[in-house]
């Protein structure tokens, strides 16, 4: 029996797509969703990149989170054409962005299989000619940036030295790393004993270890005032990166694929394509970006919960009322153990960093409304329990741990809305419950 060549030459994969629900449902469609949905397919046919069976649509609701829809695509394509991945998705992405979708209905592409990408072994890609490095937060669909690296507007003699280069190093444990070099002024000890400025170059080195890697989410369309048709890569971490301090062809889609090929398989995470717009919410030495509402906000990080902050302290007078303590003789210390077990609670949150401010501390409507839902769950509770430490030991931990496994979807609102349609039940249950669906 012969088999036609042209046959074994066909890779199968697999797709999905996911679409934020939004509750914006119209006889049974989501209109948004199957546009998004109906462009994608288009994408790929104009790339030669086919469906095998039609689109498998289910609805997914992660706990506490808002609702998606997930399209599921099984695709097939020639074994040598499988980089053409990329321009399709291009394409889609440039199209989304032209329809002018709310950040928060747009969607994000994820490609499940290994079969999608080379298992060319490659050892490194070195020296990957980069134009910014940003550390920050997704959330609602936008890249919300508090740092950033980069060089765009350097020119003279050290525009040279003030070059940013990625590098790829598939066989070692720091799997990736960001070098580049900066013109600066160090004091130093000097030979006559003095010390003084000393003019040099810096080096660093930004690196990311395998096992810091949770998320891979790649934006193939950027298009800004710095250039068009650019990608930039996303990495979501388990923990920040290692920097360290001492005194090749442009990214075509070739290379990209060869890097992404090579991170599918060291990671084993599905590569995910999806468009996000930066906003910009950056730390200087006299601006901290959180809590802007608070009088010390430019010069305490933790501004909203000082203690002569307005908005805390009215929060505090009406949560921790001296009225409430019954049956004791030493009121005050009561008042003050509960205030205190309110403010760690808090304080754990903030700890988390950036995950949790960026959705409480940069609206005062949103940090309001959180104050509102910690302020009825804390009250209602009261009412069946005494609050000791223990207590609120642990529903720091259920509220740390709640928000920390839904970053990034707003998992506050779900439980404001629960509790806004709650007329009979006490707020604790309704948190309780939204916290296991």
């Amino acid at each position: 029996m012969t088999m036609n060549r042209y046959m074994t030459d066909i890779v199968a994969g697999r797709l999905k797509l996911e679409v934020p629900h939004c509750s914006d449902e119209k006889d049974g469609v989501v209109l948004h969703a199957e546009r998004q949905a109906e462009l994608l397919v288009e994408c790929l046919a104009s790339c030669r990149i086919s469906l095998t069976e039609e689109l498998l649509k289910t609805a997914v609701e992660e706990p506490g989170c808002e609702k998606f829809l997930v399209y599921n695509l099984e695709v097939k394509m020639l074994k040598d054409k499988r980089n053409k991945l990329l321009p399709a998705i291009r394409s889609f992405l440039q199209k989304i962005q032209a329809m002018h979708f709310p950040h928060f209905m747009k969607s994000t592409v994820i490609i499940h299989s290994p079969s999608c990408f080379s298992n060319k072994v490659t050892s490194a890609n070195q020296f990957v000619p980069i134009m910014a490095i940003y550390f920050g937060n997704i959330q609602g669909g936008v890249f919300i940036n508090h740092w950033e690296v980069s060089f765009r507007n350097e020119y003279g003699a050290d525009r040279d030295v003030h070059r940013m280069h990625a590098h790829f190093l598939y066989d070692q444990n720091e799997l990736i790393s960001v070098t580049f070099a900066n013109v600066e002024h160090e004091r130093r000890w000097h030979d006559d004993g003095q010390l003084r400025p000393q003019h040099g170059t810096a080096n660093y080195q930004i690196s990311m270890r395998l096992n810091f890697i949770r998320r891979i989410v790649v934006d193939n369309a950027v298009s800004d005032a710095n250039g068009k048709d650019r990608t930039r890569i996303y990495f979501e971490l388990n923990c920040p990166v290692v920097i360290r301090r001492g005194f090749m062809p442009d990214k075509k889609d070739s290379t990209i694929y060869a890097i992404l090929s090579r991170l599918r398989v060291r990671t084993g995470i599905s590569i995910e394509f999806a468009s996000f717009e930066i906003a910009d919410k950056l730390y200087f030495n006299n601006h901290c970006p959180y809590a802007y509402w608070a009088r010390e906000s430019d010069k305490n990080v933790n501004a909203a919960t000082a203690a002569d902050d307005r908005t805390m302290a009215a929060f505090i007078k009406d949560t921790v009322r001296r009225e409430d303590v019954i049956g004791s003789n030493h009121v005050m210390d009561i008042v003050r153990a509960r205030t205190f077990s309110l403010m760690y609670l808090i304080e754990c949150l903030f700890s988390r960093g950036a995950v949790v401010k960026d959705q409480l501390l940069l609206d005062k409507a949103v940090w309001i409304t959180f104050l509102k839902l910690l302020n009825r769950c804390y009250r209602d509770d009261r009412e069946v329990i005494p609050i000791l430490k223990a207590v609120a030991f642990l529903r720091a931990q259920h509220l740390i741990t709640f928000l920390w496994k839904c970053s990034g979807k707003n998992p506050l609102f779900r439980v404001h809305v629960e509790l806004g349609s709650a007329k009979q039940e006490r707020a604790s249950d309704v948190y309780a419950r939204a916290e296991e669906m």
